[in-house]
């Protein structure tokens, strides 16, 4: 017995792009330019707190360490509209491109779960600014172990060296970093370094999903180019000739999911940051989005 899954119309195309579309639109009219949190805010709250403590050579932190946060959040949150962006091209171009939609639905899924773990509410503004630390350390070494391996010395024009990192966030101003037994760096202050499928898998769980079984446990082992996920992306057909063919597969839950995921990797993010900075009227307008989304999302 052959399963058939139905294939994605125009019909469906045009009610995911237009639902897609009037989400993106709302977010970036609703992304501030400015990310000063506002009076009374919880993040203006976590900026005084945190420009009273102090660094290593006596004199307070000041409002910079925590308000780098709020600009790092907001280019995460840009990569992700920039990702869902190029997704809602793809799926007015060619919606039948089931590999290219669910690379860029992982890549906005990963940017959006770095915004949610750095940006969660409660936390105080030292153990923000080690998140970003850590954050940024991660990458750091990554990028370092990238150019070693091409033979290439690191370069700080490419993004920060780990230890520019060290000297800033440990020498000046006295976070602790966390140690694994044999003295290798884990993280900082109860702030653990996590890999990219761990940080999703938070945001996934903390958003109402299953990651055991939800999309980024498909997208971990589909948006690459294995010959298995080329073949999902077609069907073989014989004609009758006898001929066998094979000709593009887009099944409709294959496209829904990844706009479902997209529009996760919008919303809750961007929430999450409205919420630290005091934007409430802003996050009611995300709110309202949501239903109308879900209804073009319906399956048929």
């Amino acid at each position: 017995m052959t399963t058939t899954y139905p294939q994605v119309d125009t019909a469906d195309v045009n009610r995911m792009h237009s639902a897609l579309a009037q989400l993106l639109d709302t977010v970036r009219r609703r992304v501030p330019s400015d990310w000063t949190p506002t009076w009374r805010s919880e993040g203006e709250d976590e900026v005084k707190a945190t420009s009273q403590l102090s660094r290593t050579d006596g004199s307070p932190w000041g409002e910079n360490p925590l308000s780098t946060v709020f600009p790092v959040s907001a280019m995460l949150i840009d990569t992700v509209i920039q990702n869902v962006d190029a997704f809602h091209v793809l799926l007015e171009s060619r919606p039948r491109s089931t590999l290219a939609l669910d690379a860029q639905a992982r890549a906005a899924l990963e940017a959006a779960a770095q915004a949610w773990w750095l940006l969660k509410p409660r936390i105080g503004g030292r153990a923000r600014v080690a998140r970003l630390y850590v954050l940024r350390r991660s990458s750091a070494s990554r990028f370092e172990q990238t150019a070693q391996k091409m033979g290439l010395p690191p370069a700080s024009g490419y993004g920060a060296l780990v230890q520019n990192l060290d000297d800033y966030y440990q020498g000046e101003l006295g976070l602790v970093p966390m140690l694994s037994r044999k003295d290798n760096w884990i993280g900082c202050e109860n702030q653990k370094a996590l890999d990219y499928t761990t940080l999703v898998k938070e945001f996934m769980e903390q958003i109402g999903q299953d990651p055991a079984s939800g999309p980024y446990a498909y997208y971990c082992g589909a948006s690459h180019a294995e010959l298995w996920r080329i073949q999902h992306s077609y069907d073989e057909v014989q004609r009758p000739d006898g001929q066998v063919v094979w000709i593009p597969s887009a099944p409709v839950a294959t496209v829904n999911a990844a706009v479902s995921v997209c529009a996760d990797a919008l919303t809750y993010p961007v929430a999450r940051a409205l919420a630290l900075l005091g934007r409430g009227a802003s996050c009611t307008e995300l709110h309202y989005l949501r239903q109308p989304l879900r209804s073009a999302l319906t399956l048929r």
